[in-house]
């Protein structure tokens, strides 16, 4: 219908809008006026078509290059989540978690932390978001109706997180806060 074409076409308008306002030079700086713009124009877009996932992928990219990571990962989970998720945050997810290893690599190098809490609170922040990308892939098998992998993958992420609980990496709180 002509409704839907023009939501759509107005969901298009808003994303590269916000993309615009995320490119400009001062976005980077937490607080500018574009950062905001940019974030107010993917909020809407994902207010106007929820199921779409790319909304989602944005606003994901505006955190991490904000260094607000664990809200970049919650969106790269939520676009895949999505009806009809956009598949390039698979990707996108998989690189941030690749430089947040290299990072702990470095990390492991610091001569100023301590050896055990580096390796603890490198070790804690892995696994937890590699759950939460678990809980991402059971929740789109599921959504897809693969009950099979669906189950396969709430088996793998469920023994991840009682490793986090049996170790006390994590409070109990937190597992909570994700899952729900």
């Amino acid at each position: 219908s002509l409704k839907e074409e023009i939501s759509v076409s107005y969901y298009h308008v808003l994303i590269y809008m916000g993309d615009l306002e995320r490119y400009h030079p001062d976005s980077k700086k937490v607080g500018s006026g574009h950062c905001k713009n940019a974030r107010k124009c993917y909020m809407k877009a994902m207010q106007l078509i929820p199921a779409n996932g790319r909304a989602h992928n944005q606003l994901a990219v505006l955190a991490t290059s904000l260094e607000y990571v664990h809200i970049g990962v919650y969106h790269y989970c939520r676009s895949l989540m999505c009806e009809h998720p956009f598949h390039g945050s698979r990707m996108n997810l998989n690189q941030l978690f690749e430089r947040l290893r290299d990072i702990g690599k470095r990390t492991e190098m610091d001569p100023l932390m301590p050896a055990l809490g580096r390796a603890h609170c490198w070790e804690t922040t892995t696994a937890l978001y590699a759950s939460l990308f678990t809980y991402t892939e059971c929740h789109m098998q599921w959504s897809r109706n693969d009950r099979r992998s669906a189950n396969l993958e709430k088996n793998k992420m469920c023994a991840e997180v009682a490793q986090l609980l049996d170790n006390e990496s994590i409070p109990e709180q937190m597992v909570l806060m994700i899952i729900v």
